[in-house]
């Protein structure tokens, strides 16, 4: 292919944003009755406190970010079921969380019910596994300080296992979007946008979507065929469109954060351009340079207005920029060959792309009630 000794360019925009959430302290021992008449033990209370301090409360600006936090999250949310199995709802037990994706960091929202616990929990849950992910890509990548780009079979392995975390997250934020949030009654309006089931969908879609662009990365580290690796970003990029879809379906439009609308923007575009530039090799292949460089034309306009749109946000402006200057470097040889060779003009309208071609799917969640998951504590 044309672009196989092109720079790296990190696959992925960071947003990190639903791994933001924050919530106060809360002690089951104290909300809860630990007389004989209860079935949970008084030991079993003060385990799912200790579980949820270690998964969801931080003691410094940030929560730890590893393998063991998603132990502690497993154990949280095993008990979390099993308390209201035994306890019920439970609405006269109160909880306070943060709600990023509608641009509240800091503000505190109360929210009554062990439901509403639950589901933020499993937010944040959902959440962890994206960060994980991009966390992992990055050591793969070499992109993480003290870490060495993975190489052949260890990268695509690497890659996969990434995938992998961002299939399964999209599995947990869909199991909250079709089955929790649902189930949620008595929603005040000033609840975090985080307990609506369209919220929890437009994540699953994100989710998706990024474990889609790393299914095209493979098949173009493989040497697949640029028009196929075309139809795989422009799948990616309709499950961005359907995001952002999600994240309206409530009615809460105005509650969805500048930065949140801006990320989607960005990483739709990203995606977009990356399938004009293989359209790009496409085309050229089949000897249509003036089609080739105007692929490129189109796929660096998108490029710019996501520019445009990042603001101040360097991160992604860096890799908004990598990308450009790589098919504006395409964009130069096709030209040459146009000019002096083939001698075609530039057609006013980009080539369309192909229709998308989706490989990636949600890995089902029905919970973390699994043997062994547990706290194991007595009752």
């Amino acid at each position: 292919m044309a672009g196989a000794e092109e720079p790296k360019v990190r696959p992925l925009l960071s947003f990190s944003d639903p791994w933001e959430l924050r919530t106060r302290p809360f002690a089951f021992e104290s909300a809860t009755r630990s007389d004989a008449a209860n079935p949970l033990g008084l030991n079993h209370l003060r385990d799912m406190t200790g579980q949820r301090n270690s998964a969801c409360v931080r003691e410094t600006s940030k929560l730890t970010c590893s393998p063991e936090t998603r132990e502690w999250f497993r154990k949280y949310l095993s008990n979390l079921d099993h308390f209201i199995q035994e306890e019920g709802r439970r609405t006269d037990m109160a909880f306070e969380w943060t709600s990023p994706l509608s641009g509240r960091f800091f503000k505190m929202a109360h929210i009554d019910g062990i439901e509403k616990e639950r589901a933020m929990a499993t937010f944040l849950y959902g959440g962890l596994l994206r960060e994980l992910a991009h966390q992992q890509l990055a050591d793969a990548l070499g992109l993480t300080p003290g870490t060495q780009a993975a190489e052949g079979d260890a990268r695509a392995a690497a890659i996969a296992e990434v995938t992998a975390l961002l299939r399964q997250a999209a599995g947990v934020f869909g199991a909250l979007s079709e089955r929790l949030l649902p189930a949620i009654t008595g929603l005040k309006s000033d609840r975090p946008f985080e307990l609506l089931p369209g919220t929890a969908a437009g994540m699953a879609a994100v989710s998706l979507a990024e474990a889609q662009q790393l299914a095209a990365l493979r098949l173009e580290e493989r040497g697949g065929g640029a028009a196929t690796v075309a139809s795989l970003h422009a799948a990616a990029g309709e499950l961005y469109d359907k995001a952002l879809r999600d994240f309206r379906s409530d009615g809460a439009e105005k509650e969805i954060s500048d930065r949140l609308k801006r990320y989607i923007g960005c990483a739709a575009a990203l995606t977009a351009a990356r399938a004009h530039k293989h359209s790009a090799v496409d085309q050229q292949a089949q000897l249509q340079a003036g089609s080739a460089e105007r692929a490129c034309v189109e796929a660096k306009a998108l490029l710019q207005a996501a520019l445009n749109a990042a603001d101040i946000d360097a991160d992604w402006r860096a890799v908004l920029e990598a990308e450009s200057k790589i098919i504006e470097g395409r964009r130069v040889a096709i030209e040459k060959d146009r000019l002096y060779v083939s001698m075609q003009p530039i057609p006013r309208d980009a080539p369309p792309l192909p229709a998308g071609k989706l490989l990636v799917s949600a890995v089902p969640w029905e919970g973390e009630n699994a043997a062994g998951v547990g706290a194991g504590v007595s009752r």
